[in-house]
């Protein structure tokens, strides 16, 4: 008679039952896997040619740490081959240059700064500027992309304009009229401000805008399609900045926040102003003192890299954030300096009093950089753009000078863009022009031309032009 014990293990077949489920769980996943590769065989077409040619050219057997070392000389033997061609001596090729170069490169990969040439820019005077005229409306935006640069108005107007040759629009459309009640329409709605800033994602033609409707809209230029929209912000959204990974970020004027959209995550990261930080004392020294002006909103923003980003206020106030905190880590006031209010157009009285009235901060009305550089740019209504340079460790900056143009009216965005590799032809500066600011008729400038100007300076002394590299 056997053992009970071992006759009900028998019965219980728990290795068979298990087994059983193998080819069931096997199925299911190989019908997921396979649809998954019917998905993707056009992607593995693309790459049918480039293993041929592998095999081709001797390298069909080749192991994996091998094709490794194969395409890092590759890699090194084009970097050799690009610094020769920029009038360097063989002896000058040396370990140090490709380290610097390899830096450079690993550094542009995660997105952060790279490129330090704030004070290689020669601001002295510039080799040529050009004026893009458009007189019926105070431009809003201006934006460069590749051999063509966009405007925008307050008519509601985009026109498209060739640097190379920019007297005359190549191309321009327009979307008049008030479409608030509209369901169906999937453009911007608001009247007059119908498109306040656009941005370019960096080395892609997707395409951000947003508007006084309080949205931001994302765009692929290679359908001519709308994707989608970002709601969040409190009030007019007036100025919009992105770079190279699928986020953007974006001030909402008198909420007086800075949001960092994540597309992909379809999260935002949410920054108060207000904060002050560390500030620069000597600099509000020289153009006013000690005053306090309070915000009362945030109207422009420009990313810096992919995890800092700089901000303009209302009260003349320039902020460095980082996306790892929520308070500003450097505040520069009165970046522009103040004016004094005319005491005839502030009373009623026939006789107005004597006494100073205080002053009043100039608005920080646009603000631009080169991607993953040192250097930014600001703008207001004095008629001159400042230039300053980020500190090392991204916890200041400091004003290198002006831009050597003086205009007339209010800046209300500047594009900056380097020319050749690395800016070693010069950069290239396009900024908007108008009589009023963005948001409204708050500050008018008596003569001012509306339009946009492109400006040409120096780096390390060469010229830059309008050429597209």
């Amino acid at each position: 008679m056997s053992d009970p014990f071992f006759a009900s293990t028998k019965k219980r077949k728990r290795k068979d039952k298990f087994t059983s489920r193998i080819p069931k769980a096997t199925k299911e996943k190989k019908i997921v896997h396979d649809e998954e590769i019917s998905g993707s065989e056009s992607d593995n077409e693309k790459h049918i040619g480039d293993i041929e040619s592998e095999d081709s050219n001797g390298f069909a057997g080749e192991s994996a740490p091998d094709k490794r070392v194969r395409l890092a000389k590759d890699y090194l033997e084009s970097l050799k081959r690009d610094i020769a061609e920029t009038d360097f001596d063989a002896e000058d090729v040396d370990r140090d240059i490709l380290a610097q170069r390899l830096r450079d490169d690993a550094l542009q990969t995660k997105g952060k700064i790279f490129l330090r040439i704030a004070s290689k820019v020669d601001l002295t005077t510039p080799t040529s500027v050009s004026f893009l005229k458009r007189p019926k409306a105070s431009v809003t935006s201006i934006a460069i992309y590749k051999d063509t640069l966009f405007t925008v108005s307050k008519d509601a107007l985009l026109v498209k304009w060739d640097i190379s040759n920019p007297r005359k629009p190549i191309f321009s459309a327009s979307a008049p009229g008030n479409r608030d009640g509209d369901a169906q329409f999937q453009g911007h709605s608001a009247e007059i401000l119908a498109v306040e800033d656009i941005s370019f994602r960096h080395n892609s033609n997707q395409l951000f805008s947003c508007s006084s409707d309080r949205t931001i809209k994302s765009w692929q230029l290679d359908q001519m399609t709308y994707v989608e929209t970002l709601f969040g912000h409190q009030d007019s959204v007036i100025s919009i900045s992105a770079f190279s990974n699928e986020r953007c970020v974006s001030t909402g004027s008198r909420d007086r926040t800075a949001r960092v959209w994540k597309i992909v995550d379809e999260t935002q990261l949410v920054f108060r102003g207000g904060g002050e930080g560390s500030s620069n004392r000597k600099l509000e020294a020289e153009i006013g003192g000690s005053r306090i002006f309070e915000e009362g909103s945030t109207d422009c923003v420009c990313m810096i890299d992919e995890e800092h980003f700089i901000t303009g206020s209302d009260n003349g106030s320039i902020r460095l954030w980082s996306v790892a905190r929520k308070k500003a880590i450097y505040t520069v006031q009165l970046a522009h300096g103040h004016d004094i209010p005319d005491q005839s157009k502030h009373s009623a009285e026939l006789d107005p009093p004597t006494g100073n009235l205080p002053p009043q901060a100039r608005w920080i009305t646009a603000l631009g950089s080169i991607p993953y550089s040192d250097m930014f740019i600001s703008g207001s209504w004095d008629g001159f753009l400042n230039l300053f340079k980020i500190s090392a460790d991204l916890k200041s900056f400091e004003r290198v000078g002006r831009i050597p143009v003086q205009v007339k009216g209010v800046i209300n965005k500047i594009c900056v863009t380097e020319r050749g590799k690395r800016g070693i032809d010069g950069v290239t500066i396009a900024f908007a022009v108008g009589s009023e600011t963005r948001t409204g008729r708050w500050k008018v400038v008596k003569g001012a031309q509306n339009g946009g100007f492109l400006v040409c300076l120096k780096v390390n002394g060469k010229e830059c032009d309008n050429r597209v590299p």
